[in-house]
């Protein structure tokens, strides 16, 4: 995944894997956290009838893909 710069954000592309994976569609609120040195954790915000999930993702290091 890139970085890119929308407007005065930055932004994430999410690619269909990422998507399906979380199980988030437009729209959906997210909270990215920490989870280590280079790694992070996805909580989507519960919808009314579902749990939140919870998905750690792994940055790799530089040189590594």
């Amino acid at each position: 995944m890139k970085i890119t710069k929308w407007g005065n954000s930055l932004g994430i592309r999410l690619p269909l894997a990422v998507v399906k994976a979380l199980g988030v569609k437009e729209g959906d609120q997210v909270d990215i956290r920490l989870s280590g040195e280079r790694a992070f954790v996805v909580l989507r915000e519960e919808r009314p009838t579902e749990p939140p999930t919870i998905t750690r993702f792994q940055v790799p290091t530089r040189g590594s893909r």
